[in-house]
Order: C-alpha cells, then structure tokens, then sequence
C-alpha cells in the first residue's frame, strides 16, 4: 500500500493509505507438447501466466513477482519466474513434480490472485522398454526405460500390488529418459504387473503404468 501526508502551516494530515489491485489470472500460454501429453517431471517446462496487475517488468532476481502452483495453487514455487509484459504477461518455468489439475497463483509485492481456473498437468509416467520380458522362476534384476517416473519420494513402484525397492538413473544429458531397476521376486505364474504410479502432495495416486510379463 502507498501512504499519503499532507501538510499544512506545520500541521499533518492523518495518513489514509492507497492499495494497488491485486494481481489476477485470465489465461495460462504453454507449447503444444505440454498441451497435448504433460509438462516434464523432471522439471523445465516454461509456462507463460497471462493476467492483470502483474507490475512493472522485472526478472526473476528482483523477487517481488512470482508464481505458485499445484492442486490449490500454492504447494509448489515456480522457477526463474519474470515478468515479460509489463502487468500482463509471467513466465516461469515448472520444477520437478507429478499430478494433473494444477492451478497457478500469482504473488505481487505480498498481494495474491485467485487461484487460476485454467490448469497445467504433468505428464504420466511411460514405459517404453522393459527388460527381461520373461523373468526365470529364481527372480532376477528388471530394468524399465522411459519418461516421466517421477521424482523421487512422488513416485511408487509396486510388482503386482506390492511396493517394491528400486532405484532410478537419467540416461542422456537432457535428463528426460529414465530407467528403473528393481528386483523381480522368485516366484511363478503369468501376467504379472510392474506399476509405476506418481503420487500427488495429498499422497493419493492421479496416474498409473503397468506392464504386463
């Protein structure tokens, strides 16, 4: 808020303040390959929040505009946020995370928006190899390759319905293929299940993969 004094043969005015609009979200700009299949869990995704009062242009070093996002719009803090168009136009980047339906807040000088109505979403996990296809009755180390797992402490693997241990590598030096490794139990039988499933804050699973052996 901006405070007002007047003054007049030595006397002053009471000090009534002045607040700026709140800033306010109408739309939310992201590329086609976040529209059509998910931003990336892995984080880098740039989305652009179109809205009113938003301030004057300022980077992301300056600190007094910025977004958050998630189920509520407030669990997550955008990265490397700015504004682009002066009161108008924030760009920030998505950091790692799962979940679909997520809702964008923005912050200016200590003032919020509503949570957006319009939502981004992360992608859903996608198994794109698996290896071995056939498991010998003793057990044995599976590997599954993909996209978007999930980081870790959001992400769930379970052979059939229990959770197992894994461990998860990036291959590449984008980071966007990924591999798991878990340990295949002894055991007999076909059709048996490796799920992947991201889980949100609130810890409940939004989407799941599965591969049959």
């Amino acid at each position: 808020s901006v405070t007002w004094a007047v003054q007049v043969g030595g006397q002053k005015s009471e000090s009534p303040t002045t607040s700026m609009a709140s800033p306010s979200i109408s739309g939310i700009v992201v590329d086609d390959g976040v529209r059509n299949t998910g931003a990336s869990t892995s984080g880098g995704d740039v989305v652009t929040l179109v809205g009113d009062n938003f301030g004057p242009i300022l980077d992301s070093s300056d600190g007094r505009s910025y977004a958050t996002f998630g189920p509520t719009g407030v669990e997550q803090t955008g990265t490397a946020c700015e504004v682009v168009t002066a009161h108008t136009h924030m760009r920030c980047a998505m950091g790692p995370g799962v979940g679909t339906q997520l809702s964008w807040v923005v912050s200016v000088g200590g003032q919020r928006s509503e949570p957006s109505s319009a939502t981004t979403a992360y992608a859903p996990p996608r198994v794109e190899t698996i290896s071995p296809t056939i498991a010998p009755t003793s057990g044995c180390e599976l590997t599954l390759s993909g996209t978007n797992f999930g980081p870790d402490g959001l992400r769930q693997v379970l052979w059939d319905n229990d959770p197992v241990a894994h461990s998860l590598d990036k291959i590449g030096d984008d980071g966007v293929q990924q591999q798991i490794t878990l340990q295949v139990p002894p055991g007999t039988g076909a059709d048996h299940r490796v799920w992947i499933k991201h889980l949100t804050t609130q810890g409940s699973a939004v989407v799941q993969t599965n591969v049959l052996l």
